[in-house]
């Protein structure tokens, strides 16, 4: 049996995602890389993807992040899939946006306010803010906490927004209220509508993430109903069929979503990888013979 033809948007040198992934997909597919940071010349791209039907976008970790999506952009305006489509980039990277459509559609997420440019505008409203408690400062496409950084007080606040205006140059910037968490989080990855992945991170510092690889830890755990039900709901909403949903939860158990992931990292846990990686092949073989009978 001929095996179906998949493209891949991947990175020149492999990141650790397509190292692991690509050869699982390889057992269902024929895997055609579409390989980012190269010359590209759009006819070309037209004729090799000619019979394919489904593309997956694995390389979206920055800084591979804004190439990568315009490959995808420019397979989707001539007719193909796009595993995460680009409609959903702005609301899954701008974590202004991304506050907007929590509150849209009743997800809980951190209290967020839009930091204007001019801060001597917002120290009045920024002392009412501090009052009520710390916040972490963010730019609008930070990732992975390289533009985080939080405050406990008013003039830490101040000091704060100071040095992230350097680090984020001409980068709009949010504040989020600080979920005191015990250094802890949670990742919960979906393909489509089910949940292959659900971790525990244990970190060493206040940021929630795969920041500091060798002072976290992770541990595998089974969501409840009411989150599954939730994390489902926010896929849903983002648009984001192979998503990584960050959570936190405060001193009273109740759940905040941080972030909604395209493109997760799948290398949490070494032993749970192949496992997980065969959950996303499977789903996207469903999708694809979908496709085909379209």
């Amino acid at each position: 049996m001929t095996k179906p033809n998949i493209g891949v948007i991947c990175t020149p040198y492999f990141n650790n995602t397509e190292k692991n992934l690509l050869p699982i997909l390889n057992e269902k597919f024929n895997v055609i890389l579409f390989p980012i940071q190269k010359d590209i010349e759009y006819e070309t791209i037209k004729k090799q993807a000619k019979d394919i039907h489904l593309f997956l976008n694995t390389a979206v970790d920055v800084p591979n992040t804004y190439d990568s999506e315009e490959i995808a952009k420019t397979l989707e305006a001539i007719g193909k899939k796009v595993i995460d489509s680009t409609k959903s980039f702005n609301y899954k990277e701008d974590k202004w946006l991304f506050y907007q459509v929590c509150v849209k559609n009743k997800l809980p997420t951190p209290k967020t306010w839009y930091v204007p440019r001019n801060a001597s505008s917002f120290k009045l409203k920024l002392k009412e803010i501090m009052a009520e408690g710390p916040l972490v400062f963010k730019g609008v496409f930070s990732d992975t906490g390289k533009a985080v950084k939080r405050a406990l007080n008013y003039q830490e606040a101040l000091c704060v927004i100071k040095t992230l205006r350097k680090d984020i140059g001409t980068m709009p910037m949010v504040a989020q209220r600080y979920i005191p968490h015990g250094n802890k989080s949670y990742r919960v990855t979906l393909a489509g509508d089910k949940i292959i992945q659900s971790i525990t991170k244990y970190g060493k510092n206040w940021k929630e993430g795969k920041l500091f690889w060798k002072n976290e830890k992770y541990r595998k755990f089974k969501p409840d109903k009411k989150l599954s039900t939730m994390c489902k709901k926010a896929a849903k909403v983002f648009g984001i069929e192979w998503c990584g949903i960050d959570l936190l939860t405060d001193e009273n158990g109740n759940w905040h979503i941080i972030e909604v992931n395209s493109g997760p990292s799948m290398d949490f846990i070494l032993s749970d990888m192949k496992r997980a990686n065969k959950e996303l092949a499977n789903y996207l073989y469903k999708v694809n013979k979908i496709l085909q009978i379209n």
